[in-house]
């Protein structure tokens, strides 16, 4: 009041349930569907309608809540589920059947390969995807770079012989095609391996000297594959022993990447310690003035004592003569 006193009461005011203000959940219609593998589905066009008493139309409100798996590419059945709720939190919901079949319009086909044959002469380069001719899909379209070599059949363009050489190719749908091609390596005058050359030479040394037997081997080489000295097998010693004296034939061989070989072989002369070793150098003749002096005065006569000498024979010879007159003479006076 206008004093100031004040008195507090309560009143309990209670709602109760009336047939005008109950809530009517909304109506949600759905329905199945059936299609061809592949077809394109929009799973929210399987909604009818969405109503509600209070709200009107909700179909915009209906939220798809399960797609059951749908995959328009696999045959099968899929239940989908819809849900819709209005403002006062009412909802139904309703199930769907999207049926997916096998159709000939949507059977995806298998891809197309073409390869060919290729024959090339021995050592000739050759790239094995070049025997792709095409590779076509009805869906996917021009697939040759898809392509794929699978297996090379061991080709080897250095080795005479036929290789089955196989290819294969996948659309996006997974079917597949596979290939093969025939390559054929034949001999050609233009790629004729020719064989290393091997150069080995002799030695000679003393009963007990060391010597490696490798260091007899001067040069290998080829035409195609160059230095091959480090490829040089010794592939018999001929039971060489340095502290054996004797001879040994010793025997190399050389073996290019074509298996075109080349063998040689070296003798090592294994001589007593004592005895020198040849020197071919010093064992050539050498000119000795004073010795062939000495022997030319022993064979051979000077200018000057050859022509005394025929002096001397002719007064012999005159000697002779005269001595033999003077006898004849003597002996007419006699008689």
């Amino acid at each position: 009041d206008k004093d100031g006193a004040s008195a507090t009461k309560k009143a309990i005011v209670t709602v109760t349930y009336g047939l005008a203000t109950m809530n009517e959940a909304p109506t949600l219609e759905v329905k199945d569907k059936t299609i061809k593998q592949g077809e394109t589905l929009d799973l929210n066009s399987l909604v009818v309608s969405a109503k509600d008493k209070e709200d009107g139309d909700l179909i915009k409100a209906v939220k798809l809540t399960d797609n059951g798996g749908f995959n328009k590419d696999k045959v099968g059945k899929y239940t989908v589920t819809f849900k819709v709720t209005d403002k006062d939190g009412a909802s139904a919901t309703k199930r769907a059947i999207v049926t997916v079949k096998y159709g000939l319009a949507t059977m995806n086909e298998a891809p197309t390969l073409e390869v060919k044959d290729k024959t090339i002469k021995q050592g000739e380069a050759l790239d094995l995807k070049s025997l792709v001719v095409s590779a076509k899909d009805k869906e996917d379209g021009d697939l040759i770079k898809a392509v794929k070599l699978t297996d090379n059949g061991g080709f080897n363009k250095d080795k005479v012989g036929k290789y089955t050489v196989t290819f294969k190719v996948t659309d996006k749908d997974g079917a597949s095609v596979t290939k093969r091609a025939i390559v054929t390596v034949t001999y050609g005058l233009a790629t004729m391996n020719e064989a290393p050359t091997l150069e080995v030479k002799d030695k000679t040394i003393k009963q007990g000297e060391a010597l490696d037997l490798n260091s007899l081997v001067v040069s290998a080489t080829d035409k195609e594959d160059g230095d091959l000295i480090k490829a040089v097998k010794l592939i018999d010693d001929g039971g060489f022993n340095k502290d054996k004296v004797g001879k040994y034939t010793v025997t190399f061989k050389v073996t290019d990447k074509d298996g075109a070989s080349a063998t040689k072989r070296a003798t090592v002369t294994v001589i007593e310690k004592d005895k020198p070793l040849p020197n071919p150098e010093k064992n050539k003749p050498k000119h000795d003035n004073s010795k062939s002096k000495v022997q030319d005065d022993r064979i051979s006569p000077k200018t000057g004592d050859s022509y005394n000498l025929s002096q001397y024979g002719m007064l012999l010879g005159l000697s002779g003569i005269l001595l033999a007159a003077i006898e004849i003479r003597k002996r007419r006076k006699e008689s």
